[in-house]
């Protein structure tokens, strides 16, 4: 498959915001043939159309275009979060059933549960704390609103402030 095919394929319905400008993405190709794409998913509840079928099918359409993709499965930003109310057990039970589901609608997505790899990677923890080094409180309160959240949100833990920096750290691993 060309470069335009690649870019026609992602263009395609169902469509995506990942492409920052055509250009961009015709310039990724032409420079590297397999690059990587990464989408990381809370353990929020049941999968339906949107968080399943379509997110899997325009995955399917990267990995046809020969991008290693990789679906991360955040099961720790779901306790911090409070998705499934932050109950560790129904988290887990929930992530098995998110993998499976994947593994089926996308069997060439290497899929990624974030509490494995931590195991499996004890440095990422050094690299998170070195990350947060480079935040302050300010611009780490202003990212809230990736969680649903505000700054003027009384009930803010401070788990909540390490949620950006693991995401941030997340894709490096």
């Amino acid at each position: 498959m060309n470069t335009a095919e690649k870019v026609n394929l992602i263009k395609n319905s169902p469509t995506t915001d990942e492409i920052v400008t055509e250009e961009e993405l015709t310039k990724l190709f032409d420079e590297n043939s397999s690059p990587n794409h990464y989408i990381g998913l809370e353990i929020s509840g049941f999968l339906h159309l949107g968080s399943l079928i379509s997110t899997g099918f325009k995955i399917n359409d990267f990995i046809k275009a020969g991008v290693n993709c990789t679906i991360f499965l955040a099961d720790w930003h779901t306790v911090i979060n409070d998705k499934l109310g932050g109950d560790w057990d129904t988290i887990s039970k929930v992530s098995k059933y998110y993998q499976d589901a994947f593994k089926l609608v996308c069997p060439d997505a290497k899929i990624v549960l974030g509490s494995k790899l931590y195991e499996k990677n004890p440095e990422y923890w050094s690299d998170l704390v070195k990350f947060t080094k480079h935040m302050s409180l300010k611009r780490t309160m202003r990212t809230l609103t990736i969680m649903g959240r505000s700054e003027s949100d009384e009930k803010i833990d401070v788990a909540r402030l390490l949620y950006p920096a693991m995401q941030a750290v997340d894709i490096h691993y």
